[in-house]
């Protein structure tokens, strides 16, 4: 059972031990939440990556892969170079 408080007894008396609890939001969950959310704010910017770390509890990873994606997109979005 998670999250369920369990005592052990010792030599002073007896100590609850909290057991482990899984986290609130499933891996990676958070990470989709706020690419769903980015996707509905417009262009990604630092600032708003960072605002989505921020909104959905994002490890660094998590923002430095946003980053990441968000440089990759500026690469795409620009037109290719002229041939002279």
């Amino acid at each position: 059972m998670f999250g369920v408080l369990r005592s052990t007894r010792s030599a002073t008396g007896y100590l609850p031990i909290a057991m482990t609890t899984p986290p609130i939001v499933p891996k990676g969950e958070a990470l989709r939440r706020a690419v769903a959310w980015l996707a509905h704010q417009g262009p990604w910017t630092p600032e708003l990556i960072e605002r989505a770390s921020q909104r959905f509890d994002l490890s660094p990873t998590d923002e430095e892969f946003l980053l990441q994606e968000a440089r990759g997109f500026q690469k795409q979005d620009k037109p290719p170079a002229r041939e002279r």
